[in-house]
């Protein structure tokens, strides 16, 4: 074949559909050059099918809904218990002093109607009958307000600390009556020995055949005794009074007894007149040992209306 039968030959190129083409048969005034040519849809992978999601089944779903519920309703407790602590606490402790308190008053009312009352109604009321009501109101003093780790405990909590203080205030009102009933007590107490020593010289003799020296030597011995004793604080100086009065009184028997031997008249009336003016002045210390006393009921009185 020549270049001649080759020119000839009409020139032609494959489509894309595997079809020969002319190029006479083209129409090239509607190609754009520069624009890309159309994609042909049916030259492009196909894509691979979409797999449709499998419902999961209702069992699956309740199995997830439980776990998921549960690990909350775990942490969700345990958040509530952190933040509840402090609060539970606190009331713990708050109702721990207000127990305290409450249970204190009831313990005095008891003692009040069991035991005081019953004592007031006799005659007088012996130190140890006052030492028991003493002891039973310091007992209910050490049952409050715990102390220690709880008075420790009570410092974080407002609520706390208010009941805690309301608990240390009531129960320094309660050392407070114990204290005066420690005080009564001893007093009571000296009293009751000072009488055992006074009484039973101080009795005025009826016998007009008693016998002076016998008289003279007991009041000694009173006198002496009545040295011998240690007072209260509170009493001390009504104890000093009676001491002077009773070796007085003592000296004055003393007078009378000489004077009766000697059978000097005018020494016997000084002598009496001594004595009596002794006797007075023993009379006037027991108004002393009473103002003293009343004064210890009456703080023990406001101890005890600052409690009802």
């Amino acid at each position: 074949m020549t270049d001649k039968d080759t020119d000839d030959k009409p020139a032609f190129f494959v489509s894309r559909r595997g079809r020969k083409v002319g190029m006479h048969e083209v129409d090239l005034g509607g190609i754009d050059i520069d624009s890309e040519a159309p994609e042909d849809k049916a030259t492009q992978p196909a894509e691979p099918p979409k797999r449709s999601k499998v419902p999961k089944s209702s069992k699956s779903v309740q199995r997830e809904k439980r776990t998921w519920t549960k690990k909350k309703t775990i942490v969700l407790a345990v958040v509530l218990a952190l933040l509840a602590l402090p609060l539970v606490a606190a009331e713990l402790v708050t109702a721990e002093y207000k127990r305290g308190v409450s249970s204190a008053k009831r313990d005095l009312a008891s003692l009040v109607s069991s035991t005081v009352l019953p004592a007031q109604k006799k005659t007088t009321v012996s130190a140890d009958q006052i030492r028991t009501i003493a002891n039973k109101v310091n007992d209910t003093v050490g049952h409050m307000c715990r102390g220690g780790f709880l008075d420790n405990a009570a410092s974080l909590y407002p609520r706390a600390n208010v009941a805690l203080r309301d608990c240390k205030a009531t129960q320094s009102r309660y050392a407070s009556l114990a204290t005066n009933l420690y005080a009564l007590e001893l007093q009571a107490r000296y009293l009751e020995r000072v009488d055992a020593l006074v009484k039973p010289v101080a009795t005025p003799i009826t016998d007009e055949f008693a016998v002076i020296g016998a008289q003279q030597s007991a009041w000694q011995t009173a006198a002496d005794g009545v040295s011998k004793l240690s007072p209260p604080s509170t009493m001390k100086s009504a104890h000093d009074d009676l001491t002077k009065h009773m070796s007085a009184a003592a000296a004055a028997w003393s007078k009378l007894n000489t004077a009766n031997n000697a059978q000097d008249a005018a020494a016997f009336q000084e002598a009496e007149k001594a004595l009596a003016s002794e006797y007075e002045a023993i009379r006037q210390t027991s108004l002393l040992f009473s103002a003293v006393l009343s004064d210890t009921q009456a703080k023990i009185n406001a101890s005890y209306s600052e409690l009802k």
